[in-house]
């Protein structure tokens, strides 16, 4: 058999028995206002361009199918009890109920924008794999992920340590295929956690999901130089902004078992960023004799951003200067040396 009658039986039988999710990925994406959070508003998207949109998400779910993990199944009329809960967090946040079976028993939305990607999309008695698809899809077409706002963040909550830990390594891998065939890869943090109530509480308070609030407080409890003080500030970063700020804290011991894959796109690389800096201070690099920096956050017009905090030390100088840099725009925030002007 070729490759070309390989593929095309496997697309049949993909079409004749699983459920079809593309129509409800259509119909979500057509309510779905096409704006991605923080930026500038466009003009209303052509029906050529929505038509493309869709053809893209279509090729997310073959590219999974091709990779041999969205294979055909008899979909089971009964469905047990919820064991384990994945929390999913790009912006939006969305959680997924599972049976022991691995198939979804519920599918919640943690805030506003997560209930419009859901709206008319019905995952309930699917696959796990085959609900990360259509969400992953649902949020690629809307532009909640992309090349340049790729991370994504997953934690699992189940009763077996083992089991949630392995979970954990198999949702990661799903994600990857998802995107093998794009342009884009995803950076991925895949987390274990408890959920209690005291948890549920405290990520109400701040507005955030479950999932986000305990990477911020075991950032908290594992990085030196935060505390419980950080707690709103960095509930307010990103997830592209923890990512990259816990992905440089990748050696603590408290991050072991957690999941780290894949390069966090949209912000300045250190070395670019302090390039950026000299060139902005007017000095030549031959000047630098030796930095050291350290990834933090401030708050700039009452938005917690993401900065690379940077002391230079240079030739024919005793003293060290302190510098902080956005780390998106490559903007001087702070400096404590005088030349006279300010950026």
């Amino acid at each position: 058999m070729t490759g070309r009658e390989q593929h095309e039986r496997v697309r049949a039988a993909f079409a004749e028995q699983m459920p079809d999710l593309l129509p409800r990925i259509r119909n979500t994406c057509e309510r779905t206002p096409q704006i991605i959070p923080g930026a500038v508003s466009r003009p209303r998207r052509t029906a050529r361009v929505r038509a493309l949109a869709v053809a893209a998400c279509f090729l997310l779910f073959f590219a999974g199918m091709a990779a041999g993990w969205l294979w055909p199944h008899e979909v089971e009329t009964v469905i047990s009890p919820t064991e384990t809960v994945v929390y999913m967090d790009v912006n939006p946040s969305i959680s997924l109920e599972l049976s022991a079976e691995g198939r979804v028993t519920a599918c919640r939305a943690a805030n506003a924008d997560g209930e419009a990607l859901l709206e008319g999309l019905d995952l309930v008695g699917v696959e796990r794999n085959t609900a990360l698809t259509a969400i992953l899809g649902a949020m690629y077409v809307n532009g909640y992920l992309s090349a340049d706002a790729n991370s994504v963040l997953i934690s699992v909550d189940g009763a077996d340590g083992a089991q949630t830990e392995a979970m954990l390594g198999e949702i990661t891998e799903e994600i990857n295929a998802v995107f093998a065939h794009s342009e884009m890869t995803c950076a991925i943090i895949a987390q274990q956690m408890e959920v209690s109530e005291e948890l549920r509480a405290r990520a109400e308070e701040y507005g955030v999901s479950v999932g986000k609030m305990h990477l911020v407080e075991k950032m908290i409890g594992g990085i030196e130089c935060l505390d419980e003080q950080d707690l709103e500030g960095l509930s307010a970063l990103s997830i592209g902004e923890l990512n990259l700020m816990y992905s440089s804290q990748a050696d603590t011991e408290l991050f072991d078992g957690d999941i780290v894959t894949g390069l966090v796109s949209g912000f300045m690389k250190l070395e670019d960023a302090v390039a950026s800096l000299i060139d902005a201070i007017g000095l030549k690099d031959l000047l630098l004799e030796e930095y050291e920096a350290t990834t933090g956050y401030a708050v700039v017009d009452g938005v917690s951003r993401l900065v690379y905090e940077v002391n230079m030390k240079f030739k024919y100088s005793e003293n060290s200067y302190r510098f902080v840099v956005d780390c998106e725009t490559g903007r001087v925030l702070e400096t404590d040396l005088d030349l006279g002007f300010h950026w």
